[in-house]
């Protein structure tokens, strides 16, 4: 009945487009038939096309063209390119085609992208997330997809760490972060908690303990203290052994347990290194560096450093998308019940 019905409303909308090619006909105007009628001049000679190639029959709709191109990749080729790209996300589309090619598939690059696009993986940053989304949910990653996440996220080298609350353990470095004319060279020292990737910094013309004496003392110890969090133990980068024991003594008489240095940065510090490099450098104030002098320039770090802890969704391990004051808030709301690092925490 459903059938009958539809092909009688094409029936009528047949007659009902030739009453406009006969009044058109009639006036000697298809201007004014159009007017009339309330139809665009295209359909109009459209339809007297088709009424003088099939008469009635080309005034009916047509039937809806498939969807699908004849030329259409077969879905099982467009899974086994995901799956390639997820396999070696560090490859580009011309190496997957050179590998499909060894498989006896033909095809180009651009078709590749095309499918990596629709499948949400077009680019690194889309492949890292989808791994470490499988990573969080326990499955397992080869070497060359954990090379790829250690890269694109520094914080993954640190998976295997146990790290149960925060302050348990945080990462301390000093990095240059340029130099500026009428400032002179700054450097940033900076503390992170490997916990919540929390992070405490302050600028400096020079890379002196001194400076990061102060910032544990002026700044992490009454952050704190202020969220009741017990002080842990802070693991330097690239001290000297001057340095290290000037800044043992102090972390100790804080609270904090030395940890000892490192020749390789914790990932956490580098993450935060190149956050700083890649964002705050390019921010508009940057281009005011040389006239605004290191006092203007500190505050608009500390602007930038707040809204980095309070609202910048951190992708990948550990956060998982929350931000570091949130797992703060989380954590000193409630004692955690999850949480071990190296495991899923619960988002």
């Amino acid at each position: 009945m459903a059938v009958r019905k539809r092909a009688g409303e094409n029936d009528n909308i047949g007659h009902q487009r030739l009453e406009v090619l006969k009044l058109a006909e009639r006036l000697g105007n298809a201007a004014e038939a159009c007017r009339r009628s309330g139809v665009d001049r295209t359909s109009f000679y459209q339809w007297k096309r088709r009424y003088e190639r099939e008469g009635l029959a080309g005034l009916r709709n047509r039937p809806p063209i498939h969807r699908s191109h004849p030329h259409t990749t077969p879905a099982d080729v467009s899974r086994r390119v995901v799956k390639l790209a997820l396999a070696n996300p560090a490859q580009g589309c011309d190496r997957i085609a050179v590998a499909l090619a060894r498989a006896g598939i033909e095809l180009s690059g651009v078709t590749i992208q095309k499918i990596l696009h629709k499948a949400g993986l077009g680019v690194y940053e889309t492949r890292a997330a989808a791994l470490e989304a499988r990573y969080a949910d326990g499955q397992s990653l080869n070497a060359q997809q954990i090379r790829f996440l250690e890269s694109m996220n520094p914080c993954f080298r640190e998976r295997e760490a146990t790290v149960v609350r925060p302050g348990e353990l945080l990462a301390h470095g000093i990095f240059f972060l340029g130099r500026f004319e009428g400032l002179g060279a700054i450097y940033a020292h900076a503390l992170v908690d490997c916990y919540s990737s929390y992070t405490f910094c302050t600028l400096a013309p020079d890379n002196r303990i001194v400076t990061s004496i102060s910032l544990v003392r002026e700044k992490t110890q009454p952050f704190f203290r202020a969220k009741q969090i017990s002080p842990g133990r802070i693991l330097t980068w690239r001290l000297s052994e001057m340095s290290a024991s000037a800044f043992r003594e102090s972390a100790h008489a804080e609270g904090f347990e030395y940890a000892g240095t490192t020749e390789i940065a914790n990932g956490f510090l580098e993450r935060f290194r190149r956050a700083t490099l890649s964002k705050f450098l390019r921010r508009p104030f940057a281009r005011l560096f040389p006239h605004a002098g290191r006092v203007r320039l500190q505050q608009e770090f500390d602007e930038w450093l707040a809204a980095y802890n309070e609202s910048c969704q951190l992708l990948g391990f550990p956060n998982y998308g929350a931000t570091p004051a949130s797992i703060i808030q989380r954590a000193t709301k409630a004692p955690s019940k999850d949480v071990q690092r190296g495991t899923k925490r619960t988002k």
